[in-house]
């Protein structure tokens, strides 16, 4: 019947690690409709990269440029600079927003670039190369005083932005398995 029940299911919560799902299905379908040749270059400077993970951000500046089939294969496991590249791309949050609301798909927003979400979250400034490796993100994080912390994980918990509900993203993953 494609029937859902849930508890909660219309309340959001962040899309985290998630948001990769809808914003490599708004890239399949960017490819899909002609407008991401898979095989063009997409060049990485240093204010593209994002905190880890991401193999990405640990090649820079050694390696400067990848393919957008080499970076959807680096975002598929949850590389963060992959993913904010093929989002810049195809558009941006709006675009991957677009693609969504086209589909019909309700209740899923993708409003910012993986590197904005991720230092705000922690009550960083926007993301620094110097920044970039586990160890130097680790050590970024824990400059920023308790107090700041607590406030900026407060205003996450009340950001509509960059969320999710339950029931939209079992929509979005019932849709993957419709083939739609």
């Amino acid at each position: 019947t494609r029937q859902i029940w849930g508890f909660n299911g219309d309340r959001p919560f962040a899309l985290g690690a998630a948001a990769r799902v809808p914003i490599l299905a708004a890239v399949a379908a960017e490819h899909a409709a002609g407008g991401l040749d898979l095989d063009a270059t997409i060049a990485v400077r240093d204010v593209d990269l994002s905190p880890p993970p991401s193999q990405v951000a640990d090649a820079w500046p050694t390696r400067q440029a990848y393919t957008a089939r080499e970076l959807q294969a680096l975002a598929r496991g949850g590389d963060n600079t992959a993913l904010d590249l093929l989002t810049k791309r195809i558009g941006g949050p709006g675009a991957v927003n677009g693609w969504l609301g086209l589909r019909q798909l309700v209740g899923i927003s993708v409003d910012r670039y993986r590197r904005q979400v991720e230092t705000e979250f922690a009550g960083l400034p926007s993301f620094r190369a110097d920044w970039k490796g586990e160890a130097a993100w680790r050590r970024a994080l824990a400059g920023v005083p308790a107090e700041q912390g607590a406030l900026a994980a407060r205003r996450r918990a009340a950001d509509p932005r960059d969320t999710t509900t339950p029931v939209g993203m079992v929509r979005l993953l019932e849709a993957f398995n419709t083939r739609e």
